[in-house]
């Protein structure tokens, strides 16, 4: 059987049904498993092994090929009454509310979306999960975009909900989309309506957003489970230069084959794909107070075939060790070996897809004070310099888009790469994951090869290295191991050599680390090691 529980959906025995058990699980709120966008995993008995082939799939009378991280509130609300909170939404990652997604604006305004006991709601943050808000629709769909009902507006004045049936929702994808390929031999007109096309943000058409071409009248936008393009006369019609039958939500979800026309004959165009444009480099600039960080500003160019937490990350040109990264709900600018995690130099709150579009406030860290100080003045946006913007044919794509027909061969997301001279090197459950660094420490080297071998080469044979917590108790009468060691020492010394093997160690700072560890990665990815032998008999 398929089932959710607890954040994850499995697929078992029916006998373990609704149980945090089974032989495929994947961590997704997506309130349907055909809607599902994280990677599988299977057991085998000890642990789980990504499946990245493995996708779920309606059947029936709804096919839902891809899930919009997007939705957009448009229309024109009775009197003009809460028009402010519309405008467009995005999907928290990892994140539901009674069993459905949850929605929200740039984090720095508290305008959200969520659903509850039989209805969608848009509100304060505040006021999150409850049935409250300034509009409401009674609707059960799984997803806003689906919603069929009328929306309802409160009249603070009147103190009751009024009726407004130009309120909808619609499913919106990224803001610049690239159509690009080779136009067939037997047709190469229009060939020139190929490229870059811009979303036209609150509006839409047969309940789907619609595309502009800069400095163009050629358009983008569905009609009828085609997608075409044509001039902006013919919007909305079932006529135009090429078409595509496809009845995705949005473009770059587009998997069926485009058409050229001649006038007379569709000629197929096997190798055109629709993929996001993102441009190849950004730029950092601004003041910071008391100029602290200034060295990390500059431009960015972007980290060729690589995503980090399924979005694209950027290097600073000349400097590779310093990064642009995103980790919900944060855009970062760090260190490499830094790389996914919830810290570094520079930070913004912003679910931007990608930098150029972040709007909120960026801060620096006062290393001094230990605190976030805002910076106002910063600033990222695309470096207009750069000529390989603008789409052409082979133009870039994003990292891990498909063209129609190809096999995705870029990973969601690449692993950290480990410390320079650090020894990650996969082990066997028989073999020494650790090296000994110094002559002093071969002693403990040794010991801790024996102990740990198998539990790193279980992590390590995950998506990446694995990090080390390193805990104790405290009470006096822990305070020394079953041998009479002193246990604070000792896990220290294990610290040491851990560290000049190169491994990503924590203890100081060990309760927030695990914590976020156990929240981001889940449960089931922490993986316990004993030292001492008292300690397996702990509950």
């Amino acid at each position: 059987m398929l089932w959710y529980a607890a954040g994850y959906w499995y697929l078992g025995k029916k006998n373990e049904l609704g149980k945090s058990q089974g032989w495929l699980c994947v961590r997704d709120p997506a309130p349907a498993p055909e809607l599902v966008q994280s990677c599988w995993r299977v057991g085998d008995g000890e642990r789980l092994h990504q499946a990245p082939n493995v996708r779920c799939a309606a059947i029936g009378a709804r096919t839902i090929e891809i899930f919009a991280s997007h939705a957009q509130v448009i229309g024109a609300p009775l009197s003009g009454l809460h028009k402010d909170k519309m405008g467009e939404f995005r999907m928290i990652s990892a994140t539901e509310v009674n069993g459905k997604p949850v929605y929200e604006k740039e984090p720095s305004i508290s305008h959200m979306v969520w659903a509850s006991n039989g209805y969608w709601y848009v509100g304060k943050r505040d006021e999150l999960g409850k049935q409250a808000g300034w509009m409401q629709v009674r609707d059960s769909a799984p997803l806003p975009e689906e919603i069929t009902g009328v929306w309802q507006i409160w009249n603070q004045v009147d103190k009751r909900w009024i009726p407004s049936e130009n309120i909808r929702v619609t499913a919106v994808g990224n803001e610049r989309v690239v159509i690009s390929g080779p136009t067939p031999p037997a047709c190469s007109v229009y060939a020139d309506k190929l490229g870059s096309y811009r979303r036209v943000k609150g509006q839409e058409v047969h309940s789907h957003a619609f595309y502009q071409r800069p400095e163009s009248d050629t358009m983008l936008w569905h009609a009828a489970g085609v997608w075409w393009i044509g001039p902006a006369a013919s919007v909305g019609k079932q006529s135009g230069f090429w078409r595509c039958q496809d009845s995705a939500r949005i473009p770059e979800a587009i998997k069926g084959v485009w058409e050229v026309g001649d006038g007379n004959v569709w000629h197929k165009a096997d190798g055109v794909g629709c993929t996001e444009h993102v441009r190849s480099r950004v730029i950092l600039s601004g003041t910071t107070p008391g100029e602290r960080h200034q060295d990390k500003l500059g431009t960015y160019e972007l980290c060729e075939g690589e995503l980090v937490n399924d979005r694209v990350c950027y290097q600073q040109v000349g400097n590779p060790a310093r990064m642009v990264w995103f980790l919900t709900p944060y855009w970062y600018v760090g260190k490499r070996d830094e790389k996914a995690l919830g810290q570094g130099w520079v930070q913004v709150r912003s679910l931007a897809p990608v930098p150029e579009l972040i709007s909120g406030v960026w801060s620096v860290w006062n290393s001094a004070e230990r605190k976030w100080v805002e910076a106002p003045d910063l600033r990222i946006a695309p470096d207009e310099s750069c000529t390989d913007d603008e789409p052409h044919e082979g133009a870039r794509a994003v990292p891990g888009a498909v063209a129609p027909g190809a096999a995705s061969t870029v990973p969601k997301a690449l692993p950290i790469q480990p410390r320079e001279g650090g020894v990650l090197a996969a082990a066997s459950p028989a073999t020494s994951a650790l090296s000994a660094c110094t002559s002093s420490s071969a002693a403990l080297s040794t010991t801790l090869s024996t102990t740990l071998g198998a539990g790193l080469a279980a992590g390590m044979a995950g998506d990446g290295p694995c990090q080390l917590f390193l805990m104790h108790e405290a009470g006096m009468d822990v305070l020394r191991t079953a041998r009479g060691r002193m246990l604070h020492e000792r896990v220290l010394r294990t610290l040491e050599v851990l560290r000049a093997a190169g491994y990503l160690c924590w203890h100081d700072s060990l309760k927030k680390q695990f914590e976020y560890a156990e929240r981001t990665k889940g449960a089931d990815r922490l993986i316990s090691i004993a030292l001492e032998p008292q300690v397996s008999s702990y509950p």
